[in-house]
């Protein structure tokens, strides 16, 4: 088992349990859409959205690479909101389970081009902000590991980096306005930034951009290529 990926994939059950446990309700109804599937007595046992996603790996329903039915479960229940459904699809994105659109948002499709690797993006988002637009294609350094890595460890003063990086503070604040955990909040900015810069979007711009903000450790990272 890759140990990367099973981390990736146990931080995003945790992130969504968060979110899940937030209504109690939310969790009754996860539980009753079960029903089928974990019995009586041990469905009565489950108080946390945790305590149900072990139920479903242990039947075989959740697991690394077995994310649909999850998905499902926060498609019906979660009322329209669509944050840990989000968390679920990244996670797929990041580890190549998605091959189509990432709820509307831009999925790099890889070009071959030696020496220079590159991505086309194509897709949406539904937003104001400047992510690409459907049909048009915008190209830039394939940054896929280096986005992730980062937006996993930058922690809460990752907005310090992404003012070095000059995305504008109304962009910051409005992806900051919706999406509540601070993982995905540095994730998407990174994304937006991406975009905005294009091919000047590098791994270099990166690197300097920690060392002016005093992340060397995370610098010496990717300049190693050890994420």
């Amino acid at each position: 088992m890759d140990d990367q990926r099973y981390a990736a994939y146990k931080d995003m059950l945790i992130s969504v349990a968060d979110v899940v446990d937030q209504d109690v309700t939310v969790l009754n109804t996860m539980k009753f859409k079960c029903d089928r599937i974990i019995k009586g007595r041990e469905r009565d046992q489950i108080k946390s959205a945790i305590q149900l996603w072990t139920a479903l790996e242990k039947r075989e329903y959740l697991g690394l690479s077995k994310t649909d039915f999850l998905k499902e479960l926060l498609k019906s229940c979660m009322r329209g909101q669509v944050e840990a459904l989000n968390m679920v699809e990244n996670y797929e994105r990041l580890n190549g389970d998605l091959p189509g659109s990432f709820n509307g948002q831009a999925i790099p499709a890889q070009v071959n081009c030696p020496g220079n690797p590159q991505i086309i993006y194509i897709g949406q988002k539904d937003s104001s902000r400047q992510f690409p637009q459907q049909g048009r294609e915008v190209l830039g350094p394939d940054l896929k590991k280096e986005i992730a890595f980062l937006s996993k460890s930058l922690g809460r003063n990752w907005t310090f980096f992404m003012r070095e990086l000059g995305l504008p503070d109304i962009e910051i604040e409005a992806i900051m306005s919706d999406y509540k955990y601070t993982k995905e909040q540095a994730y998407q900015c990174l994304l937006l930034w991406q975009d905005i810069q294009k091919q000047e979007a590098t791994k270099q711009r990166l690197v300097n951009a920690l060392r002016t903000v005093n992340r060397n450790d995370l610098a010496d990272t990717l300049e190693e290529g050890t994420y």
